[in-house]
């Protein structure tokens, strides 16, 4: 109602709407991170949305007075989305405006204030968010979720609904699986694309020849170095694309044998330039996607016939400039109900907002967000921050994949584990000391030297 011209007082939008949640960094709030992300409506101005659900651990930690924040956009195909308003909100508020509580909740609301104003970045109300319904609603298995539903407009007003998911502590945990000896299989993906300039000269993203490890090397080391420790055999699949071989396009292509450890990842990546490659257009990155999730579902298909559990993580170095993005989105999707987890770090200064739209794609159930982007530098000069910034949705979507699908943890001791898990040898400076911790409820968290002397008294584990 009442909403601003130019918002949505004049033609036509495209809208849609996110949940955040807060997140704080050593006590403090840090940012609001996104949860879950509705559809968007084409070309209207009383869009109605689809029901989506939101575990309620993940939205506020079960507690239903723990800020949230609710967004609505209106969606541009670049990625650049054209923010309309939002508004600072509780679960409990949420289900008093629909009106599922007792009617003696409802004097809480005033007649004209049966929703709520949305603001812009000028502060001007731009709108009002109507809650037509919000529940909370218990599996078969008494495990409880957080469901925003049948979110629409009407008329200029928006309408939300909600469900709920099982709370983090009555579901299995990150832990848990890796205890059971869940294997995981990483895959690095590196963009050999024109864009990226002549490796032969200083100051493009592929230049090595100074001695000091380039924007790709240092990525690669920040993260694969925390993942190599959990690959079960410590063998990586290494692919480049946007590169031509023998004037042939190549979009996905093997980089010499599975690499062995960390130290094999960066020696495969810098033999391409020892070869007869051409850095070419496009740069294309939907058949690694798929070339993975093949691999992801293959893998969990063999383990499962072996009495196993294997999930897949594929991590895509690229400088942003990315081709053919509506495949690439349908390729994600396709491949959120694989086992498989994708991160994508951006090197260079490039515009990365078709990144940063990849990272929040239209997401329905049984489809999953299994992808995570980050800007390397962001992060280049706390190499610990990178590791996390990139790692911290994986221990979630592993559970989420296994949990959906009916697949409860392995029984394993930890020496079980420790046994299949390699630890790689810190070989130069160019390395760092970084470990992976557990806390009670199964979350993770990265630490590294400087961290350690500071740990407190909180259960964590070291594999």
């Amino acid at each position: 109602k009442n909403v601003d011209r130019g918002i949505l007082g004049i033609g036509k939008s495209d809208p849609f709407f996110e949940v955040s949640r807060q997140k704080y960094t050593d006590g403090k709030l840090a940012s609001w991170s996104t949860i879950i992300r509705s559809e968007h409506i084409n070309n209207t101005l009383n869009p109605c949305w689809r029901s989506v659900r939101v575990p309620i651990d993940r939205l506020c930690d079960n507690n239903h007075d723990a800020p949230i924040l609710l967004s609505v956009y209106d969606y541009e195909k670049d990625g650049k989305h054209q923010f309309i308003g939002s508004v600072e909100t509780t679960v409990t508020i949420l289900r008093i405006l629909a009106a599922d509580t007792h009617s003696s909740s409802r004097k809480l609301i005033s007649d004209d204030s049966r929703g709520l104003h949305i603001k812009g970045r000028d502060k001007h109300v731009s709108g009002l968010l109507v809650i037509k319904s919000a529940t909370l609603s218990v599996r078969s298995d008494s495990t409880r979720t957080f469901e925003p539903s049948d979110l629409s407009v009407r008329s200029n007003s928006i309408i939300a609904t909600e469900t709920k998911r099982p709370p983090r502590q009555q579901r299995p945990t990150f832990l848990e699986y890796i205890m059971g000896g869940c294997e995981l299989n990483l895959c690095v993906a590196v963009d050999f694309s024109g864009s990226n300039g002549n490796p032969m000269e200083k100051g493009t993203l592929h230049y090595m020849r100074d001695g000091a490890p380039n924007e790709y090397e240092q990525a690669i080391t920040a993260v694969c170095s925390i993942l190599a420790k959990y690959d079960y055999d410590n063998k990586f699949p290494v692919w480049g694309f946007g590169a031509k071989y023998d004037g042939v396009m190549q979009n996905c292509f093997q980089i010499g044998k599975e690499a062995e450890g960390l130290e094999g990842i960066l020696q495969n990546y810098k033999s391409v330039f020892s070869t007869n490659i051409i850095m070419s257009t496009p740069t294309v990155i939907h058949p690694v996607i798929k070339v993975a999730a093949s691999q992801a579902r293959e893998s969990q298909k063999q383990a499962n016939g072996k009495g196993k559990q294997a999930y897949t993580i594929l991590l895509i170095l690229t400088n942003g400039c990315v081709s053919e993005l509506e495949e690439t989105q349908q390729a994600l999707l396709n491949s959120s109900t694989a086992p498989l987890s994708i991160v994508i770090v951006g090197i260079g200064n490039n515009d990365f907002s078709a990144m940063k739209h990849l990272d929040n794609l239209d997401v329905t159930p049984p489809e999953r967000d299994i992808t995570k982007f980050v800007e390397f530098r962001a992060f280049q000069h706390d190499r610990g921050a990178l590791a996390e910034a990139t790692l911290d949705e994986i221990p979630d979507q592993l559970v989420d994949y296994f949990f959906d699908n009916d697949i409860r943890p392995l029984p394993a001791t930890s020496d079980e584990v420790r046994s299949k898990i390699n630890i790689l040898p810190h070989c130069d400076t160019t390395h760092f000391d970084v470990e992976m911790n557990f806390n009670e409820d199964g979350t993770m968290h990265i630490a590294d030297d400087a961290d350690f002397r500071r740990r407190s008294s909180r259960q964590h584990m070291k594999l």
